[in-house]
């Protein structure tokens, strides 16, 4: 056995040996478990303080932040502006608690809802706006956002697909219904000091009228990146091995 392929058996072993530590880490719960919703909360809320700051091992990515480069979000009523939003991060939710989850699995679907809380949960962005009026102040232009949601619900709806001799399960859509009652909400808008202290005040004092109005935003968001979250920890785990038989 030359130098070389003593050195790439050498890292396979290591690698191996990091993806088994991890796996022996999470709770696993069967399928056949006549309790598998009580076991699958268990499990997520149990998995998130070691998904926090990523696991470079399944190439998972930090959740504290959890980051997006960008999402595009069309004009529709009532914020009749297409939005594209970059560099976000969000903070906080893998402080979440989990307090239910339901499950419906078959031969051919995996169908997941898991609900929550979080005391705190902190969205910060880049935005572009263009024919941005909102509450009568023109937004447009480009700057930075950050809110900061309070006490909030959410549920997050995951949808996948079991393939004949796949060993991963494909996701197909993941969603995420945010019920957020209050929030404060900062906004600067580059070169205009005196609009961005204003309207940071009239937003926040009435967030949650502006809820109304924003909250299609925040879904999409927050769906974007738990479903990047999601998709990249099946693509990486065997369904076998996170949900057996």
């Amino acid at each position: 056995m030359n130098y070389s392929t003593h050195f790439l058996l050498l890292v396979h072993v290591a690698v191996a040996a990091s993806y088994s530590n991890i796996l022996s880490q999470l709770q696993v719960c069967k399928r056949s478990d006549p309790n598998l919703n009580g076991c699958l909360r268990t499990a997520i809320q149990a998995a998130l303080p070691l998904l926090k700051n990523g696991v470079p091992e399944i190439s998972f990515p930090s959740m504290n932040p959890i980051k997006i480069e960008m999402v595009y979000i069309n004009a529709e009523p009532p914020m009749d502006f297409d939005q594209v939003y970059s560099n976000i991060e969000l903070h906080g939710h893998a402080d979440s608690v989990i307090t239910d989850v339901s499950t419906r699995i078959d031969e051919k679907n995996v169908i997941m809802a898991i609900k929550g809380e979080c005391n705190t949960g902190t969205l910060s962005m880049g935005l572009e706006y263009k024919d941005a009026i909102v509450f009568g102040f023109d937004l447009s232009g480009k700057g930075r956002m950050e809110q900061i949601h309070h006490d909030y619900h959410f549920l997050i709806y995951i949808e996948g697909e079991l393939k004949p001799k796949a060993k991963h399960l494909s996701i197909r859509n993941v969603t995420v219904d945010v019920d957020l009652k209050d929030f404060s909400i900062t906004v600067d808008l580059y070169g205009n000091q005196q609009l961005s202290k204003t309207v940071s005040k009239v937003f926040t004092d009435n967030s949650a009228l502006l809820y109304g109005a924003v909250r299609k935003e925040v879904e999409e968001i927050y769906g974007a990146a738990y479903g990047n979250l999601v998709k990249r920890l099946f693509a990486k785990i065997p369904i076998d091995e996170l949900l057996p038989k």
